[in-house]
């Protein structure tokens, strides 16, 4: 993978912890399906463009770390378990941080929860 051309990602992660790191990539769309087990996925950087993430969550815990310096809202069909936000605002059934609505470039994650804890972070 690169940071020039511009790509789609699909994980499929089965038992046990996975790190993924895409921080700033060329990416356009990424989908995740996770199993069972942890889960830490740090998706913040200096973003192009728009940027679609689908995140469909498994059995066990979830920590996103996502971007500060661009919109971004976090749709969330809610499975068994708790959601935790740090840097976001409840706005409707979505979370938003502050730059949503006002920057030029816009992460919208598609969130499907499981059984478990999932955790929503902005990068510091």
């Amino acid at each position: 993978m690169n940071k020039t051309i511009s790509m789609d990602i699909k994980l499929f992660l089965g038992a046990g912890n996975g790190n993924v790191r895409l921080n700033g990539m060329n990416l356009q769309n990424v989908e995740v399906n996770m199993g069972v087990g942890k889960l830490d996925m740090d998706l913040s950087g200096d973003w192009k463009k728009d940027v679609i993430v689908d995140v469909n969550g498994g059995v066990g815990s979830n920590n996103m770390i996502l971007p500060r310096n661009i919109g971004v809202v976090v749709n969330v069909t809610k499975g068994i378990g708790k959601i935790s936000t740090e840097g976001f605002k409840l706005n409707g059934d979505s979370y938003v941080n502050d730059a949503y609505g006002k920057s030029d470039i816009t992460m919208i994650v598609k969130l499907k929860t499981g059984v478990g804890e999932t955790k929503l972070m902005l990068k510091p």
